[in-house]
């Protein structure tokens, strides 16, 4: 969907539209747990990817009733009874990605992993809302979509190539049929271990343990320029 086709469905019309994206990075103990294992996901990182979401949803809540009470339709798309996930060309995707629209708002680049690299690192969760509002659009920093990635930008890492279990991420990027596989096939059995939760596991190794996990791997004037965006676009 683009934001105009996902405001439609509430029926109403918009001269304008305006998508406000938000980066949450991931507490530094969560990161820290994570990064010491090699074939699944610590319980920290386990919560933060199902309650974390949870509350994430209850944000993305909270933004559109702000801007429902203010007399903006306002929608959350990734809420929305339009999203979705399928297989496709490219492996499984949805009919709404928060990095693409975090991306596009100017919050980060991707990474060799298909994570989105922003100015407080890979390890976050990410979410949106789409507004029928005329407001301004935040810088973009970059050009590249991949700007902000080490590989990318010199070959220089690949450190999420070696963190990967599942051997999902290599030069050409990553093989989203193989995580998958991994993932109900491996991390299914750890969802029989105390503690865990959710439908599935989401291992997370290639957010953690790696020189993007909380900040752009390079210290130049793309980091400070990325750190005070609004994320407005």
């Amino acid at each position: 969907m683009t934001p105009r086709e996902a405001l439609a469905q509430l029926g109403r019309d918009a001269p304008r539209v305006a998508v406000v994206s938000w980066i949450l990075p991931i507490a530094a103990e969560t990161r820290r747990s994570n990064r010491q294992l090699a074939d699944g996901p610590s319980l920290r990182w386990n919560h933060t990817r199902f309650y974390g979401e949870e509350f994430n949803d209850g944000l993305r809540r909270h933004v559109v009733a702000l801007l429902t009470a203010s007399g903006l339709p306002a929608l959350a798309p990734g809420l929305s009874a339009a999203f979705r996930r399928s297989q496709g060309p490219w492996g499984l995707a949805s009919t709404w990605s928060e990095r693409h629209v975090a991306y596009a708002a100017g919050l980060g680049t991707f990474g060799l992993s298909d994570g989105l690299i922003t100015a407080r690192g890979i390890a976050h969760r990410c979410g949106s809302v789409v507004a029928g509002v005329d407001w301004p659009a935040s810088p973009r920093p970059y050009s590249d979509p991949h700007a902000y990635c080490s590989y990318f930008r010199d070959g220089s890492c690949g450190a999420c190539i070696r963190r990967c279990p599942a051997g999902a991420i290599g030069p050409d990027g990553h093989d989203k049929d193989a995580c998958q596989t991994y993932i109900r096939r491996v991390l299914g059995e750890w969802l029989k271990r105390p503690g865990y939760v959710g439908e599935y596991l989401a291992c997370g190794l290639c957010q953690t343990g790696v020189p993007c996990e909380a900040g752009i791997p390079a210290s130049d004037s793309r980091q400070e320029s990325a750190a005070g965006g609004q994320g407005l676009l």
